[in-house]
């Protein structure tokens, strides 16, 4: 083989390395990536757990920001690596998971059980495949029935905790003094006292009258 050919080859070859080794850490830095998402992930998901939120509403609303931010951070990726076809993929997938939450926010401001009603929507989402329309009527139905169900035990809860009745703009009856059973009726005609009779009257109370 001539110097030249083996140059050539050479030159070939050095390609080919090179072009393997970029292709090998373009692979290695996307692993890597990834990797650090799914590690910042479960250290998100570890402080969520530990936050204890007072109210169902905040809580599911948190989760599902959670969710959604999650899909741009996908996108994010997919667009440094150059994957515009899975960035899009991501990018479509947040703006349906936006476009139902207004959905939902809707269905609860026109009932009149509010969340509850959307409770009852999402919970049976999955179990039913009837019309939309006919879903959210149960949906409806179900919360109406669970909130009075709910103000029934309640109420019971109270009543047992106050057995009976009190107004309290009415005034506490007044107990009648009890009568000594010692004591007369009238006034001795003797000394003048009430208490006892003449008969009874001592010496005593002739001299204080």
């Amino acid at each position: 083989m001539e110097p030249q050919q083996m140059e050539t080859l050479l030159s070939k070859v050095s390609d080919v390395i090179d072009s393997k080794l970029a292709s090998l850490e373009v692979k290695i830095t996307k692993q890597q990536k990834q990797q650090h998402e799914q590690q910042m992930c479960k250290i998100q998901e570890v402080s969520d757990k530990t936050f204890v939120f007072k109210r169902k509403g905040n809580e599911a609303q948190f989760k599902f920001n959670n969710t959604v931010r999650e899909k741009m951070v996908q996108a994010n990726t997919h667009i440094n690596d150059g994957d515009a076809e899975s960035a899009f993929h991501s990018i479509t997938e947040g703006i349906e998971l936006i476009d139902n939450r207004q959905k939902l926010v809707k269905l609860a401001d026109s009932s009149k059980n509010g969340w509850r009603t959307v409770q009852e929507y999402t919970q049976h989402e999955l179990a039913e495949n009837e019309e939309d329309e006919k879903r959210i009527f149960k949906a409806e139905l179900r919360a109406e029935r669970k909130m009075k169900e709910e103000r029934v035990q309640k109420a019971r809860i109270q009543r047992r905790a106050r057995p009976y009745p009190t107004d309290p703009d009415k005034p506490a009856p007044e107990r009648p003094n009890k009568p000594d059973g010692n004591k007369k009726p009238g006034t001795c005609y003797k000394c003048g006292y009430p208490g006892h009779w003449a008969r009874d009257c001592s010496g005593e109370a002739q001299t204080k009258s």
